[in-house]
């Protein structure tokens, strides 16, 4: 499986520590969302982990977003997802949640910016 980006491990902490609900959502298949978090220990601390292959239709269509929000028993608009594709984005806004792309994906940072609401570089500018 693929190692966490650099900070990440540490923004997650403190993430949980804060008791922010995190949970994922990724156009991969649902086994390996949730194989990659246990790679990482992070299993138990994400409320919810989907696939594709677990939602009405892929990202960009905002229904797996949508999904993730009722099962958190959370309003989109209280709601941030954070992305490196421009599907991401657009899933996002489609779904009414603040999204913020992450630059150390494959999209160029042009397209990031076209998609989501804020663009940021690091772990650390997550925060």
């Amino acid at each position: 499986t693929v190692p966490l980006f650099s900070g990440l491990q540490t923004l997650l902490e403190d993430l949980a520590k804060e008791g922010v609900v995190l949970g994922a959502l990724s156009n991969a298949c649902g086994a390996y969302v949730r194989a990659v978090l246990a790679t990482h220990g992070w299993a138990e601390t994400f409320r919810t982990k989907l696939g594709a292959d677990e939602v009405p239709e892929a990202k960009p269509a905002p229904g797996g977003l949508l999904k993730c929000c009722e099962f958190l028993a959370l309003r989109p608009d209280h709601c941030v997802y954070v992305g490196d594709s421009p599907g991401d984005g657009k899933a996002a806004k489609a779904a009414g949640l603040y999204s913020v792309g992450v630059r150390w994906g494959g999209a160029a940072e042009e397209d990031l910016r076209c998609n989501f609401d804020d663009v940021v570089g690091s772990a650390e500018e997550l925060r």
